[in-house]
């Protein structure tokens, strides 16, 4: 209600009522921001408040209107035809027409511009032409709920108006398919003492011609009581629909609550009413469009946007009291109305004091999200072309629709790389007949379409697919939602070629530039990678769209000349080998350090040696061991055992073998020192100076030797 229209003392009009100031649109996306719904397009055209117009596209563009010519201070309501052309719109006192004249009989209509919704259309079922504006009265005034025909052909033309329904009823009215036929439902609420109820008026076709479309309304007495004589305050706010029909919202601004209710699309029945108390000022008031949510303008201290998630707790009414949540403060001096558009989003009328903020509406762009996810954005949308002078302003109402038009159906994907099986997810929570898809792929064949809720499709090639998801509704309407599907090329990664990697070689592997994720096959998620040994190497990467690919490549050992022929050779024992490599090469470098092309092996083990080869560096070992050689059997005449490592024992060379058999004898023949498995360890200690005689034998292979040895100190 507008201050302007109330015969009241000003306190009561400051502390009660509406002043005209800027709307904030707030835009809501099904799931995903910028996707391409196509709605209902009935609800193409808004024309509100101070000559203020908007035109929605079907790719979701916002357009300015600058050729309206009504001014509503607060309710008021725009059709259009199904392809989206305008037809008429009203604030539910005159009727203008498409060309934004007044159509012919359609002044003096009984709405009250000042009413919080002062009206709402709704068309004839089966007739392309004839529409029902339905009008109520500001504060519970004597005009009550109200009806005229508009036939829309041509110019327009109001046949018949102000045809009394019900009187007195609260200044709020919504409207809703029924859920089985192409009929529609017209809901108010009464008021007055003796008239507090909810009557929901089925809109269908004649009977006959000249018959009342308008079926005598289902009466359900449930909820808060508006009661109140005129002017009543306890009138002063909106009322909602689902856009599925399921729920019915209504704010009640004189009592600072809002009532959620169930509403039957079948019946007409509304039932179950759960109430939110203290939120001051309650007086817009708009589903999501997947009715998960509700949305609440308040007047308090501040004028506040609230949410409450009507799936909280299954619904229960606690959980959705304990779920609200505060999403955005706007500059307005008044709550004003919330009202969803064909795009998926919320907007919010704006009461701000200054002419110039109120030229600009907010947005709340992701409804059906929780908080701030919300994505809530406040003066947003600007009402005026670049114009130093704004003429075309918010108040504080939107305009009022079929709450059904603004219905769509809605579906999340994943899985968007090529070769992928994309996967498709509906969200539909309501029954339905059918459901169709089309992926926008006519590539693919008939696997471009589906029938199933959950379809899988594997699209052909990347590119941008616009792929629609259409259901038919138990009234046999269809609803359709086409969201561009971008399908992402697999990042390009090549390794190269196989590769031959030298013995003490290093190569890098690199993967390409810009990825979001690498994974090599050792472990190392960094770009490039140095290889030291051969194998087979792998990367897997991941590109901004969540797209792999992956590619492998084989490190060989690059082939080395052959070195040494042969890899163990045999020596007598203490007697030198000389090593020499069989591939002869420029240059040498052995395990001692030496660079000659050959080395003398003078004791047992491996040697090896490094020489290049074809841009590479090889390294082979031989390993050398001892043989046993009695013929070259050497014992020395002489020790000197003074413990200085040279000549201290007895050394037996050119034997390795065990079973030697040792005596040693004085000069009087006396024997000093026996070992029947000798080892080279006499003498233990030093003996006297002088001749010594010994006694050498192998019993075994027959060997016999004698001698003598001097020992010298």
């Amino acid at each position: 209600m507008h201050v302007f229209r109330l015969q009241t003392a000003p306190t009561l009009r400051n502390c009660c009522m509406k002043t005209p100031a800027p709307v904030y649109l707030l835009f809501f996306f099904c799931y995903f921001i910028g996707f391409a719904a196509k709605a209902q397009k009935e609800a193409s055209y808004w024309y509100f408040g101070n000559k203020a117009g908007l035109y929605f596209t079907s790719s979701n563009q916002t357009l300015l209107r600058d050729n309206g010519k009504m001014k509503a201070l607060e309710g008021c309501a725009t059709i259009s035809d199904s392809l989206g052309n305008l037809l008429f719109y009203t604030a539910g006192d005159t009727v203008f027409n498409k060309s934004h004249v007044k159509m012919s009989n359609g002044w003096l209509l009984t709405g009250h511009q000042s009413a919080s919704q002062s009206s709402v259309i709704v068309q004839e079922p089966y007739s392309t032409s004839r529409y029902y504006l339905f009008t109520v009265d500001a504060l519970g005034g004597g005009n009550g709920l109200r009806y005229s025909i508009v036939d829309a052909d041509a110019v327009g033309n109001v046949v018949a108006k102000n045809i009394p329904l019900q009187s007195p009823v609260s200044e709020k009215i919504t409207a809703v398919d029924h859920r089985y036929t192409r009929d529609a439902w017209v809901i108010v609420h009464g008021s007055g003492s003796q008239n507090d109820n909810f009557y929901a008026y089925r809109v269908t076709k004649p009977q006959q011609p000249g018959a009342s479309a308008i079926r005598p309304p289902v009466i359900s007495r449930v909820g808060i009581s508006h009661a109140g004589s005129f002017p009543n305050n306890k009138t002063i706010g909106c009322m909602k629909a689902s856009p599925d029909g399921r729920k019915l919202a209504l704010a009640m601004q004189d009592s600072s609550l809002i009532e959620i209710y169930d509403f039957n699309d079948s019946s007409g029945v509304v039932s179950n009413p759960v109430r939110l108390r203290k939120l001051p000022g309650a007086y817009g008031i708009e589903f999501s469009r997947d009715g998960s949510k509700l949305y609440v303008s308040t007047q308090g201290e501040t004028q506040e946007i609230l949410q409450f998630n009507l799936q909280a707790g299954k619904g229960h009414p606690d959980s959705i009291r304990l779920s609200m949540q505060g999403i955005l403060i706007t500059r307005s001096l008044f709550a004003a109305s919330l009202q969803l558009g064909i795009d998926g989003k919320i907007y919010v009328a704006n009461t701000d004091a200054d002419a110039k903020d109120r030229q600009y509406l907010g947005v709340i762009n992701a409804p059906d999200s929780l908080g701030s996810k919300s994505k809530p954005l406040l003066n947003s949308l600007k009402l005026n072309a670049n114009t130093h002078t704004p003429v075309r302003f918010s108040e504080q109402g939107l305009p009022n629709f079929n709450q059904s038009y603004l219905w769509l159906p809605a579906f999340k994907f994943k899985y968007r790389c090529i070769g992928d099986l994309t996967q498709f997810s509906s969200i539909i929570n309501r029954q339905i007949k059918g459901i169709r898809w089309d992926f926008g792929d006519p590539d693919s064949g008939p696997d471009n379409t589906s029938s199933q809720d959950n379809p899988t499709h594997k699209f052909t090639k990347p590119n941008t697919y616009n792929v629609t998801l259409t259901v038919t509704l138990l009234n046999n309407r269809t609803r359709s939602l086409t969201i561009p599907v971008t399908i992402a090329p697999l990042p390009n990664v090549f390794l190269g070629m196989d590769q031959w990697i030298c013995p003490t070689g290093e190569i890098k592997l690199k993967g390409p530039e810009e990825m979001a994720r690498y994974q090599w096959s050792n472990g190392s998620s960094a770009q490039e990678i140095k290889v030291t040994k051969p194998g087979i190497y792998w990367l897997e990467v991941e590109n901004e769209n969540g797209c792999k690919n992956r590619d492998s490549v084989n490190i060989l050992p690059k082939p080395g000349p052959v070195i040494f022929q042969q890899k163990l050779l045999e020596t007598c024992a203490f007697v030198p080998l000389k090593l020499r490599t069989s591939y002869r090469s420029s240059t040498y470098k052995w395990g001692d350090g030496s660079t000659d092309s050959t080395l003398w092996a003078n004791r047992e083990g491996w040697y090896k040696v490094t020489v290049p080869y074809d841009g590479c560096k090889f390294t082979d070992s031989v390993q050398v061991v001892f043989k046993e050689c009695p013929e070259l059997l050497v014992l020395p005449n002489i020790i000197t055992p003074n413990n200085d490592g040279q000549n201290d024992k007895l050394m037996l060379r050119g034997i390795i073998s065990e079973g030697w058999q040792l005596q040693i004898f004085n000069r009087w023949g006396t024997p000093i020192f026996e070992d029947k498995n000798y080892r080279n360890t006499w003498p233990e200690k030093a003996p006297a100076a002088g001749i010594y005689y010994y006694l050498l034998r192998k019993p075994e292979a027959g060997i016999s030797r004698k001698g003598w040895i001097e020992v010298v100190h």
